[in-house]
């Protein structure tokens, strides 16, 4: 299908360049922006770069941006788009897709700072994506837990494009420091994310049945009342369960700021 998509966008701005003015330029560059990660030169996961373009052609399916003057072109599924502008021709825009971020809203592939022994300034850049890591506000002595957070940064949701960890960050997790019982004895040990969407504004507990070896979900609003429950969730279906309880897919929206309106 992302083939198809992508086959359909070439065309969609083949057909738009007819009313683009490109000088002596015979040949230009183009990417198709979807919910699918990029692939670098490398062959690794990327995330889509904040970008700015001007409006050259718009229909149902596709917005086509020019940047710059060059012939260099983006085109981007509606779907990723937000509907706060009609896209006129002409119309310059600031559009940011979405990117895969940590709890503390900042992207996984921006460049870290560290100051090490000796006053030297390391930069660390990514070239490929890497997953989120959870962060507890302790080390957990429970192996459960343990292995618990371990599932939930690796198990893939939304057809590999996210894993539930990062369902979990989309969702507002950071809001609020994570909570977790960390007794290795305990028979139903737990851990509890705070989530900021427009499908549950409250908290996400997911409970371990050690007899039954078996996760169970349970939805609560801000005043703690059970507002969606799912007993007897294994391995293979927790991402599943989690993007259904919590995912209100405005992650997948790019955001858009209007610097120029069309004339």
């Amino acid at each position: 299908m992302y083939q198809q998509n992508k086959a359909e966008a070439l065309d969609f701005l083949r057909q738009s360049l007819v009313n683009v003015k490109l000088g002596n330029t015979r040949r230009f560059t183009w990417v198709y922006i979807s919910t699918n990660q990029p692939i670098n030169r490398m062959g690794l996961r990327t995330d889509y770069k904040p970008f700015e373009g001007t409006v050259v052609a718009a229909d149902a399916r596709f917005v086509a941006f020019r940047l710059g003057r060059k012939a260099e072109f983006n085109v981007m599924d509606r779907l990723c788009l937000p509907s706060i502008t009609s896209y006129s021709t002409g119309e310059k825009l600031l559009v940011t897709p979405y990117a895969h971020k940590d709890f503390d809203g900042r992207r996984l592939d921006e460049p870290t700072e560290e100051i090490c022994e000796g006053g030297y300034l390391v930069k660390t850049i990514m070239i490929g994506m890497t997953n989120v890591r959870i962060p507890l506000p302790a080390v957990p002595e429970s192996f459960f837990i343990k292995e618990l957070v371990e599932q939930l940064e690796n198990i893939t949701a939304d057809q590999g494009l996210r894993t539930a960890a990062q369902v979990l960050a989309d969702a507002g997790s950071g809001a609020e420091p994570i909570q977790f019982l960390d007794d290795d004895e305990a028979v139903r040990p737990w851990i509890q994310f705070a989530i900021r969407t427009d499908k549950l504004h409250g908290y996400l507990k997911i409970t371990l049945d050690r007899a039954l070896d078996y996760y169970e979900i349970a939805a609560s609003n801000m005043a703690g009342e059970v507002v969606a429950e799912c007993k007897e969730v294994d391995f293979t279906s927790l991402a599943e369960v989690i993007v259904d309880m919590i995912d209100d897919g405005n992650w997948r929206i790019a955001e858009v700021k209007i610097l120029k309106r069309a004339a």
